[in-house]
């Protein structure tokens, strides 16, 4: 047993070694230009693991200008693709550098590198390739996200969404899209993330879910995206869901009637208070009192 820990100190040693000083060489040959204006002509004297190495440490203190320069340095050079291959690297710490610096550096092919690293092994490369995505908001990654939220595999869900909202309005359609193709994990998932961006372009396709799809996890989310979007005949749908079979459906129903308020929510809520199962009637009275006259939540 000794022997394996001296041994796997040892790997971890020789690692560490080979980072620091693949750095240190990067950067003490970056610390003798003058100023960032010269920083494309720095990384030609280095390899592409060196200038994943030196971007990742420089581009948030970079200028817009200077960025665009790099990319184009880097494109120029027939450097690009090198970089973008680095994302199956062996070692995380570098595909979580790469990860990292593809947010800031327009360099082609860097959305879908990025979409890819959502599944990686590795929870720093995932978390540096959403929050790369997030920043560049590519209008071209909405339609392979909405197709990976539909059919949850390789790709972290929860990455996926959050990159999904980041994008707004441009991922609506190819998010309804899915919905006809979506199964019992996807399609929740999408209500939930139509709900969270609050178009009202996905309204009609809500209401349909809430009303015909046989899986109660996706008509609860439904209801309760509905709940969010204000849209005419949401509070007649919800109302409707109230006689839902599945008592998580009409809790979530009742739920976003109290978000919604107005006079046929709380027809519906008043009825809803009858209800066989103690969850549906507890959430009705609460929203009740949160619309009742005087309280806060009270329509005016």
């Amino acid at each position: 047993m000794t022997g394996i820990v001296v041994a796997c100190v040892l790997v971890l040693t020789l690692v560490g070694v080979y980072f620091y000083r693949q750095y240190a060489a990067a950067v003490s040959s970056l610390q003798r230009r003058q100023g960032q204006a010269d920083l494309p002509d720095c990384l030609a004297g280095l390899d592409d693991t060196e200038v994943a190495a030196v971007l990742a440490k420089k581009v948030e203190d970079m200028s817009p200008a200077l960025l665009q320069e790099t990319a184009q340095f880097l494109t120029s050079q027939g450097r690009a693709h090198g970089i973008l291959s680095l994302m199956d690297h062996s070692y995380s710490e570098v595909r979580s550098q790469v990860a990292e610096l593809l947010g800031y550096i327009p360099l082609p092919g860097r959305a879908g590198a990025l979409v890819t690293a959502l599944g990686d092994k590795s929870e720093a490369v995932c978390l540096a390739a959403g929050a790369s995505l997030i920043r560049i908001q590519d209008p071209s990654t909405a339609v392979p996200l909405a197709e990976a939220l539909s059919a949850p595999g390789r790709l972290l869900p929860a990455r996926v969404a959050d990159v999904l909202v980041a994008l707004g309005e441009t991922a609506v359609r190819p998010l309804i899209d899915e919905l006809k193709y979506a199964g019992s994990e996807g399609q929740p998932l999408i209500c939930q993330v139509l709900g969270q961006i609050g178009d009202s372009r996905a309204v009609p396709a809500l209401r349909d879910i809430l009303r015909e799809s046989p899986y109660k996890e996706s008509r609860a989310a439904a209801a309760e995206s509905l709940g969010s979007i204000p849209g005419e005949g949401n509070e007649e749908a919800l109302i409707e869901a109230l006689n839902d079979p599945d008592w998580e459906v009409r809790a979530k129903a009742a739920q976003a009637l109290g978000e919604l308020g107005g006079q046929e929510a709380i027809a519906g809520l008043t009825e809803a208070q009858k209800d066989e199962n103690w969850s549906v009637r507890a959430i009705a009275e609460a929203a009740l009192k949160k619309l009742s006259p005087g309280s806060a939540g009270a329509p005016s």
